[in-house]
C-alpha cells in the first residue's frame, strides 16, 4: 500500500495533460489540480474526478462573482477555481486543441434541484487568432430534455 501511494505522488509530482489523465492514475478527489497540455504553460483546473476525471471549464453555482466581462477576461479566465469561475479560453484552446474532447453542460433547476445534462463530442476551440470559435459535432446525447425557458440556480461545464 505504501509503494503505491509513493507511485501515485510521483505521478502527482508532474503535471497531467487533463484531468482525465489525473483519473487514469487514480486520482479520485476532486479538487484542483495543474494541467500541463502538450505545448502549454501549465495551469491550474479544477477537476471533477468523482464523475470520471473532467475539467470543470465553468462554474456557476453560487453568485459571487460577475460574468458580463471583455473579451481579455474570457481569454485569460477569471473567478475562483473553488467556486464560480471561467477557466480561459487560451487554457480550453490548450487542452483541446490536440484531440477533440466531450463537452457537458450540467444545470440543476432552481425550483426542484432537477439536473438536466447535454453532451457532446468533438468539442474543441480555435486559437485566439479564429477569435475562439468553438466546435462540436452535432450528435448530443441528453439525460433529460432542457427547456428553453430553465432556470437554473447554476451550471457547469465540464470538458474531458
Amino acid at each position: 500500500m505504501l509503494e503505491m501511494k509513493h507511485e501515485i505522488f510521483k505521478a502527482l509530482a508532474k503535471p497531467k495533460r487533463d484531468c482525465k489523465s489525473y483519473y487514469d492514475i487514480g486520482i479520485r478527489k476532486d479538487g484542483i489540480y495543474r494541467l500541463s497540455p502538450k505545448g502549454a504553460t501549465p495551469f491550474h483546473a479544477y477537476c471533477d474526478m468523482k464523475n470520471g476525471g473532467w475539467t470543470v471549464i465553468q462554474r456557476r453555482k453560487y453568485g459571487d462573482i460577475p460574468f458580463n466581462r471583455k473579451w481579455v477576461a474570457y481569454a485569460e479566465g477569471f473567478g475562483n477555481l473553488d467556486g464560480d469561475h471561467w477557466l480561459g479560453n487560451r487554457q480550453i484552446h490548450q487542452l483541446t486543441k490536440e484531440k477533440p474532447s466531450q463537452i457537458s453542460f450540467e444545470f440543476i433547476m432552481a425550483s426542484n434541484h432537477a439536473n438536466a445534462t447535454a453532451v457532446y463530442n468533438g468539442f474543441y476551440i480555435d486559437d485566439e487568432g479564429a477569435q475562439f470559435r468553438m466546435h462540436v459535432k452535432p450528435n448530443a446525447k441528453y439525460n433529460k430534455v432542457i427547456q428553453s425557458t430553465f432556470k437554473t440556480t447554476g451550471f457547469i461545464i465540464i470538458i474531458i
